[in-house]
């Protein structure tokens, strides 16, 4: 290989190697809300969203099967709190390295049934009883 092929082959690396790890297209995961501080320091873990515990907590997580975890940052903390340890299923741009999601829609799965309440680019009301008002 000459020194301009070389220098081609390294060029073409490094621009690959700068493309961020963020994507645009949208990804959808599925799994449980749960205490980012319960998660890694084993001591808290509230029952439950009522369990005056859950206020140890600074941030909640989405828990998926395999162990990893991501912060949903856009959602509230309020919203985040009503449903503690609940399957949940989110849609939105995920950023793999620094592990959190920009969440465009997310969804409560009960007995096999979904409904959305979240939904960045639509407020729900108390009327629309999805949101319950956050």
């Amino acid at each position: 290989m000459n020194n301009k092929n070389l220098i081609k082959s390294l060029v073409i690396a490094s621009i690959i190697l700068m493309i961020p790890i963020i994507s645009n297209a949208k990804e959808g995961v599925t799994g449980k809300i749960v205490g980012y501080k319960s998660l890694f320091y084993q001591g808290i873990d509230p029952i439950d969203n009522q369990d005056p515990l859950i206020d140890l907590e600074d941030n909640f997580v989405l828990l998926m099967d395999n162990a990893v975890h991501y912060f949903l940052r856009n959602i509230p903390r309020s919203l985040k709190v009503k449903y503690y340890k609940n399957q949940v299923e989110v849609v939105g741009r995920i950023d793999k390295y620094y592990r959190y999601i920009d969440v465009d829609t997310m969804r409560i799965i009960n007995n096999g049934e979904s409904k959305i309440v979240w939904d960045s680019n639509r407020r729900l009301t108390k009327k629309d009883n999805q949101y319950g008002g956050h």
